[in-house]
């Protein structure tokens, strides 16, 4: 599929939405009532969804002097049986969300305060089915758990993957936000990480060749598209936030 027959004649993406319209996420807080998990969320937007576990802080399995004064973290990253079709399919997805994981660790690390000394913090993801913005739906699931289980984090950390088509006549600026599978064949797109409160870009992640330019024009280039969207992101997250505390303070009184 070329990147013109990735559109319709109104210029529309093939699921209908605009260049720099996101799928609206949904997420369930606290889904799982294992004693042994301290936060869960399960995460959708769109055709991908992900489950995130933390487990932690909690005493650390092996002490070393180099890790002893911080609470270290583990991430572990699985794939449903059922989210590929094939054998083959699973084993190289399996093997490209495996290789994420160093990136999500080091973004995590980023906003998490993790001063506890002698203790982990496990995250255990499940991608149950994947259409796109995959690290991106990951670090925001990641966070989601997170705040389920009380870690402290100096920001909300929002992320978003944006895509460039090199030639698309039907597409103004030839940048969209929050690729879906389809689209991200044969494309160059980046993902980015964001702390909207100190307005800091906190991770960028870059699949394909772009010039610096198409990268960092302060108008429609990737970054200033991708900031934007997850400031419209971190919106969303914030009023849900703020309707669950409100009613697990209900609750408890």
């Amino acid at each position: 599929m070329n990147s013109i027959e990735k559109f319709t004649p109104a210029g529309l993406r093939i699921d209908g939405r605009r260049p720099k319209e996101f799928r609206i996420p949904e997420f369930e807080m606290g889904f799982t009532a294992l004693p042994e998990i301290d936060g869960s969320v399960r995460y959708r937007q769109g055709g991908t969804v992900i489950e995130a576990c933390v487990t932690g802080p909690s005493e650390r399995q092996r002490r070393t002097e180099v890790f002893d004064m911080h609470t270290d973290l583990i991430i572990n990253i699985e794939l449903a049986s059922f989210s590929q079709t094939t054998l083959l399919d699973r084993n190289i997805a399996r093997g490209v969300a495996q290789s994420h994981i160093s990136n999500l660790k080091s973004t995590l690390k980023s906003v998490l305060i993790l001063s506890q000394p002698h203790s982990q913090i496990t995250i255990d993801i499940l991608v149950i089915q994947e259409d796109g913005a995959l690290v991106a739906a990951m670090l925001n699931a990641c966070i989601l758990a997170l705040i389920d289980a009380g870690v402290p984090m100096k920001d909300l950390l929002v992320a978003t993957s944006v895509l460039r088509f090199s030639q698309n006549p039907l597409m103004e600026n030839g940048v969209f936000v929050d690729p879906i599978v389809s689209e991200e064949n044969n494309a160059c797109f980046l993902t980015l990480a964001y702390l909207p409160n100190l307005k800091v870009v906190s991770a960028t992640f870059l699949q394909g060749r772009l010039p610096v330019q198409e990268i960092t024009k302060p108008t429609h280039g990737l970054i200033d598209t991708a900031v934007h969207a997850c400031q419209q992101l971190y919106e969303i997250f914030k009023t849900e936030l703020e309707k669950r505390a409100a009613q697990t303070q209900q609750f408890t009184l």
